[in-house]
């Protein structure tokens, strides 16, 4: 088998058992004798959202999803969310430089189905505050600060040395306060109190 036709079983199979996570998650791990009280449920949602590649907490409505993560999680439990920014490091100095490249986002709603669908891009203390006292936070940092993202695949294949110092030197800044949240994505992490 091909690393081509690998990959795309690979995203058939998850985005079959993404849509059933995400429309029929009770029936579907009920499959696999594991029933779900409605805190799994909702993490159930979420998995079957990740798993379709949908950034499903920026359109999430954040004091549900808390509320359900804290139902399903044990005291002391490790938490890490991942939502999108808004204005990526490295989309700003491309649209700034050449003119081309990704818009800073949340300027419009995306369509899905004709139908316009709501993002928030959420700054880390309203994130912190949108899941309330169940959660302590004990820090934050971005992903996709200096490294390019998924759309410059065929850069990071002609320059890997530069990719990979690029990546290094991420890995260097990526906690730092102002950095962290220009990042393509931003990770919180924390535990259930």
């Amino acid at each position: 088998m091909s690393l081509r036709s690998f990959l795309m079983a690979d995203a058939a199979i998850a985005f079959a058992f993404g849509l059933g996570l995400v429309l029929i998650p009770a029936q579907l791990t009920s499959l696999y004798n594991i029933a779900l009280n409605p805190g799994g449920v909702v993490v159930g949602q979420l998995l079957g959202a990740t798993l379709l590649g949908f950034g499903a907490l920026n359109c999430a409505d954040l004091p549900a999803v808390a509320a359900g993560l804290a139902a399903a999680l044990r005291p002391g439990a490790p938490v890490l969310l991942s939502l999108m920014t808004p204005h990526p490091l490295p989309a700003l100095v491309e649209r700034a430089l050449t003119g081309r490249g990704e818009a800073p986002r949340g300027r419009r709603d995306p369509q899905v189905g004709g139908e316009p669908l709501p993002v928030a891009y959420p700054g880390l203390r309203e994130l912190k505050r949108r899941f309330g006292e169940a959660f302590a936070w004990s820090g934050a940092f971005a992903l996709g600060v200096l490294i390019p993202g998924p759309g410059h695949a065929g850069w990071v294949s002609r320059h890997p040395q530069s990719f990979g110092l690029l990546a290094a030197l991420e890995r260097l800044v990526r906690r730092w306060p102002i950095l962290r949240t220009l990042g393509d994505h931003v990770v919180l992490e924390g535990a259930r109190r």
